[in-house]
């Protein structure tokens, strides 16, 4: 059985490797190494508390726009909606694996919103645009999540609700002028929207056109007085293709 001698270059990188092994052993070091047919270069660092040994996950690029919604032309005047207003204070992606993320609550694609929350009608014949050239970290996410501003609150003053009768948030206005709150689960109110097919691929230094679909649905609940109607938002988040 024959062997090939290693040349010196091949001998010269696998001792820098076995060295950088070693120190790595002793818990505060970092070794990254490149090799290319005994062409590379090796780096060690050393420091106490130990480095963070990882490679740059890199970022993608997002868009995302709600499209509006039609207003209704052959339902009844009682509840034919022209107007859908919601206040959006979060829009996060959740991740398939919660493990790519330092936030349990996924990653927050617009922090302006927490001080600054906006407001959107969902009613009408264009599309509103939630977000431009938003930096997001490349990786598979399964589901966006809207957070919208409670109903009654007096947190953000300088919000004003005069389209909502003054007081809600998020209310939907028929063509007869009829103000209903838009009911929203959770606290804060919120709409949790899975992508088709389970997750969305971002991919680094690429861009991501995301469209939602977001409209408000009226169905009838049973209650102590009857049943009564009551408007929800549902919604769809779809990828824009070229």
């Amino acid at each position: 059985m024959r062997f090939s001698r290693p040349n010196h270059r091949e001998m010269f990188s696998c001792f820098w490797v076995f060295a950088a092994i070693c120190v790595a052993g002793c818990g505060n070091s970092c070794f990254v190494g490149i090799s290319n047919n005994g062409n590379g270069t090796a780096t060690i660092t050393v420091a106490n508390p130990p480095p963070a040994c990882s490679l740059s996950q890199g970022m993608g690029m997002m868009n995302m726009v709600a499209v509006k919604t039609a207003a209704c032309e052959t339902c009844p005047a009682t509840t034919r909606v022209e107007h859908a207003f919601v206040t959006v204070q979060s829009i996060r992606l959740r991740p398939t694996n919660p493990a790519d993320t330092n936030s349990p609550d996924g990653f927050d694609l617009a922090p302006q919103l927490a001080t600054q929350p906006r407001r959107v009608d969902l009613i009408g014949d264009s599309f509103t645009v939630l977000l431009e050239n938003a930096l997001v970290p490349a990786g598979s996410y399964r589901e966006l999540q809207l957070q919208f501003v409670p109903e009654f609150t007096d947190r953000f003053v300088g919000l004003s609700k005069q389209e909502c009768s003054g007081t809600l948030s998020n209310c939907t206005i028929t063509s007869q002028g009829d103000v209903q709150p838009l009911q929203l689960p959770g606290d804060p109110p919120e709409l949790v929207i899975p992508f088709e097919g389970n997750s969305m691929v971002v991919l680094p230094d690429a861009r991501v056109d995301l469209r939602l679909s977001l409209r408000p649905q009226v169905t009838y609940v049973s209650s102590s007085e009857g049943w009564k109607t009551q408007t929800i938002l549902v919604g769809n988040a779809e990828v824009a293709r070229p």
